[in-house]
């Protein structure tokens, strides 16, 4: 009887998997144009560019437009940048064009 009640489960809980999605919020990943949940693009291949995904991209890396739109790693501490998502630290200094550690303001 316990076996029947733990397959039951597994049924039920492979059938709620996402797969159909109208926002990267819904996917573990992100949702491309045509409504599906897609797994990361690894670095080095070919990305949207003109649309920023949060996820597009696999771990410590970005969707830069500037290299043919493909996935490259993300920028170090004092790199030359365009972009706050291109960066380590999320923060981009305009003032330098560089990346570098974000910046709190003291209370």
């Amino acid at each position: 009887m316990l076996f029947i009640v733990v397959i039951f489960i597994l049924l039920i809980n492979s059938s709620q998997t996402q797969d159909t999605c109208s926002n990267d919020n819904q996917c573990p990943y992100y949702c491309d144009g045509d409504g599906k949940c897609q797994k990361p693009i690894p670095r080095g291949h070919q990305c949207s560019g003109y649309t920023r995904h949060n996820r597009v991209c696999d771990i410590a890396t970005w969707c830069d437009p500037g290299e043919n739109s493909t996935c490259q790693l993300l920028k170090n501490i004092e790199e030359k940048c365009k972009y706050d998502y291109s960066c380590i630290d999320n923060y981009y200094d305009l003032e330098t064009s560089t990346c570098q550690y974000r910046k709190f303001i003291d209370e």
